[in-house]
């Protein structure tokens, strides 16, 4: 629940500084559509979930699938640090030949683990 308040009093913060500059950033309004469904799941829902009712649950799940989205305001960030975004793509584009590496590494220790034994 911290995070959620600490979220809460930065949007609130948010609008009360820029006013009606507020929604013409797509930005603010995604950040407000985080905040919003981050309140619903913490504060909310607990209180309608008390029954255990399977629609309930499958209602808090998904609000917990949007919280994911949350993850995505490091979007925002990447666009600012030019030298960030090298960085997170050349990590993106490693990933291929690491999970080729791990092949090969995984192939060698049972091919060894065969013939040692």
């Amino acid at each position: 629940h911290l995070f959620t308040t600490l979220f809460s009093v930065e949007l609130i913060c948010k609008i009360c500084g820029l006013r009606f500059r507020f929604h013409t950033d797509p930005w603010n309004i995604f950040d407000a559509v985080c905040v919003g469904s981050s309140i619903l799941d913490a504060w909310f829902m607990p209180l309608f979930a008390g029954g255990g009712d399977s629609a309930d649950v499958s209602v808090a799940r998904l609000f917990r699938v949007f919280r994911l989205f949350k993850a995505s305001r490091i979007l925002r960030i990447l666009r600012v640090f030019k030298e960030l975004r090298i960085l997170v793509q050349g990590m993106v584009s490693s990933t291929r030949s690491l999970v080729w590496i791990l092949l090969l590494v995984v192939l060698i220790t049972y091919v060894c683990g065969v013939f040692l034994t």
